[in-house]
């Protein structure tokens, strides 16, 4: 783990080489949601009790911290863990430019900005250091095809990735993706999670994949209809 869930899962999903995500925008944005949600529940920020979110935040300065505090404490009342998925997935684009931009002036990650045609830029995002991305691999193989026993931070972790349905990263071959697969489902089945089907992180993970689902089949249907 690199921090935070989120810094974790944005190493995790850069492509080191090109500098950009593996992953496709729609699921992309719905899992930072998820990740910043559960960087919240990992720090005793929220509870989450009958699917509902229960703040009890704290503001520390980071911009992107503090302005999911402020969208969760405008509220009137507690939401659903399946409202702030959608409600932080609008502003995922922020959420991801200020953790990429604080992550640079770390030196995390080193940023390019290129220009495509001479005319139209667009950013790059190169992991400086390659062992932080082969350490964090490294700890999702380990639990994933040795069987170890995960930290909560991994567990969080593996089940962004579940929800984002990026396993196949983790492999190394075409024989190992099948393992790796198989392994992250029985990983994030709601019996392997203490509470069960009421294990927030659980929630969390199956308002995620739902999400997806649901913008997925949108987009399909838009499109045929089109």
């Amino acid at each position: 783990m690199y921090e935070s869930v989120l810094r974790s899962f944005i190493i995790f999903a850069l492509d080191a080489g090109k500098g950009r995500f593996r992953i496709d925008s729609l699921r992309l944005r719905y899992s930072v949601a998820g990740a910043i949600l559960l960087d919240l529940l990992r720090n005793n920020e929220i509870t989450v009790s009958e699917k509902r979110v229960i703040p009890s935040l704290r503001r520390n300065g980071d911009p992107v911290h503090d302005t999911v505090a402020e969208m969760i404490e405008n509220q009137s009342r507690h939401r659903k863990v399946s409202f702030w998925i959608s409600r932080l997935s609008w502003k995922s684009r922020f959420f991801l430019n200020e953790t990429l931009k604080r992550m640079s002036s770390a030196g995390i990650i080193r940023h390019e900005r290129k220009l495509f045609l001479g005319f139209f830029p667009y950013n790059r995002w190169y992991i400086s250091d390659i062992r932080i991305q082969t350490e964090i691999y490294n700890s999702l193989r380990r639990v994933l095809l040795s069987d170890e026993k995960p930290s909560k931070e991994v567990e969080m972790l593996i089940s962004v990735i579940r929800a984002s349905e990026s396993a196949k990263l983790i492999a190394r071959n075409r024989e190992e993706k099948r393992i790796v697969v198989s392994a992250i489902k029985n990983r994030t089945h709601h019996d392997s999670y203490e509470g069960g089907r009421e294990s927030p992180v659980y929630i969390i993970q199956k308002a995620v994949i739902s999400a997806i689902s649901a913008s997925s089949a949108a987009s399909t249907a838009a499109a045929t209809s089109g």
